[in-house]
């Protein structure tokens, strides 16, 4: 197996959308990524995303192909995010929320 990447749903949705402009060029970059044995890396948050798009976008045949693509192939892995995960990314963000290298000017 090749290196992971991380998909988000700019990448993921043009690949159930023909009409996309963005098609072409990611089904470039996903054949060669593939070529190199990478693995693709979704969240269920980015599949919720993507499958929203691509009904809000095209329609539930794109949405229902975009999960059929998902499914089928086995270059995709799921990273579920779950509670706790979700807990440990607020404690993040809440923790360094206030630590920024320029802070505003509140005058």
């Amino acid at each position: 197996m090749g290196r992971e990447v991380l998909v988000d749903s700019s990448g993921l949705y043009p690949l159930a959308d023909h009409r996309d402009p963005s098609r072409k060029r990611a089904v470039r970059i996903v054949r060669e990524l593939l070529r190199d044995r990478a693995c693709f890396v979704l969240t269920d948050y980015i599949l919720d995303e993507s499958l929203t798009l691509a009904k809000a976008r095209a329609g539930g045949y794109a949405a229902l192909r975009m999960l059929e693509i998902v499914e089928q192939s086995c270059a995709f892995e799921m990273s579920w995010i779950g509670p706790d995960r979700f807990e440990q990314a607020i404690t993040f963000f809440g923790a360094n929320r206030f630590r920024r290298r320029n802070p505003p000017s509140l005058e």
